[in-house]
């Protein structure tokens, strides 16, 4: 692939799939990797454009060059604005109505007595950890 498909690509990605404004045009963007286009990419230890604080359009004042991880580790650890998949709802109570369905969903959830502890588990718990970690052995 050649620069003006990566150029063309990471535009795409920027606008279409994450609508975030691009204020680079092909030119701009060569000169701002410079020598560092031959390490870029997502792979570790190569670089990527990376908005200052996750917030913003991509623009030349508003972008650094960091590794992939750099920029993976940023975002987890709240550094940006903008915590994109982070849950923003931790800490936060369920409503009564939330308790209600979360205890008609457990109710109604497949159940087995355990073989080994004459537990009843749920079936999912069962398969998940249950029977690995019993502590009554037969």
């Amino acid at each position: 692939m050649n620069y003006k498909q990566h150029y063309n690509r990471q535009k795409y990605n920027a606008i279409n799939k994450r609508n975030i404004e691009w204020h680079f045009t092909f030119e701009s963007w060569i000169a701002w990797w410079g020598d560092d286009i031959i390490n870029r990419g997502p792979k570790k230890g190569q670089f990527v454009m990376a908005r200052i604080g996750d917030i913003g359009p991509y623009h030349p004042d508003n972008v650094r060059k960091a590794t992939c991880s750099e920029n993976c580790s940023e975002g987890n650890k709240g550094i940006s604005k903008n915590k994109g998949r982070i849950a923003t709802n931790l800490g936060v109570a369920h409503t009564t109505a939330t308790r209600q369905k979360i205890s008609i969903n457990a109710l109604n959830r497949p159940k087995i007595d355990c073989p080994h502890c004459s537990k009843i588990i749920s079936l999912a718990n069962a398969k998940r950890w249950h029977f690995d970690n019993c502590k009554v052995k037969i």
